[in-house]
C-alpha cells in the first residue's frame, strides 16, 4: 500500500509542472466557456420563460438598456444584447470584443415602478415554501423593496456593462 502511494508521489513530483499547467488551463477553459459562447450556454440558463416560451423584454427596458449603453459611452452597442431573465438583479456573461458579444439579463422586477408594480405582483414568489400574499403587510413591504427607481435600475445595468466591458470575465 505504501509503495503505491510513493509511486504516485514520485510521479507527481516528476511531472509537477505539466500537470499544474494542464489543470490550470482546464479550469480556465471551463470558466471561459460560457463567456465565449454566452448565447448557447448562459442565456439558456438564465432566460425567463412563461408558458413554454421565452419572455420578451418590454420596450421600456430595451430603451433603458440602450440609454445605459449610450451613457456609458459604448462605441459599438451591437456587441451587447439584453434578454429577460429570472431573479431580482441583472446578470451578464460574455466578452464584448469576441464575435458572440456580451449578454445581459434584466429581471422582470425592472418593469415595475412605484406607481405600477405589475412586473412583481403578476409573479408567484415562494418564501419558505409559501406563496407571497402581495396584499398583506409583509407582501407589500417586499414589493416595495423589490421595486427600484429608474436611477437604481440604470445603475444596476451599468454595473454589469462596466464589469463586462472591463474584461471582468477574463
Amino acid at each position: 500500500m505504501a509503495s503505491r502511494i510513493l509511486k504516485y508521489a514520485v510521479l507527481l513530483q516528476k511531472y509537477r509542472t505539466p500537470l499544474l499547467i494542464t489543470s490550470c488551463g482546464g479550469v480556465f477553459g471551463a470558466n471561459m466557456f460560457y463567456h465565449m459562447f454566452p448565447d448557447m450556454t448562459y442565456r439558456q440558463l438564465y432566460q425567463a420563460w412563461s408558458k413554454g416560451e421565452p419572455v420578451t423584454m418590454s420596450e421600456k427596458l430595451q430603451d433603458v438598456f440602450q440609454q445605459v449603453l449610450k451613457d456609458y459611452g459604448i462605441s459599438s452597442p451591437d456587441n451587447f444584447s439584453a434578454f429577460a431573465s429570472y431573479g431580482f438583479h441583472p446578470v451578464g456573461a460574455g466578452v464584448p470584443w469576441l464575435p458572440a458579444g456580451a449578454q445581459i439579463g434584466i429581471p422582470a422586477n425592472f418593469n415595475s415602478t412605484s406607481d405600477d408594480s405589475k412586473g412583481i405582483t403578476n409573479r408567484t414568489i415562494f418564501i419558505n415554501g409559501k406563496a407571497v400574499d402581495w396584499s398583506s403587510e409583509v407582501g407589500s413591504a417586499l414589493q416595495e423593496a423589490l421595486v427600484l427607481s429608474l436611477d437604481a435600475q440604470r445603475f444596476a445595468i451599468a454595473r454589469e456593462v462596466a464589469r463586462l466591458q472591463s474584461a471582468g470575465p477574463v
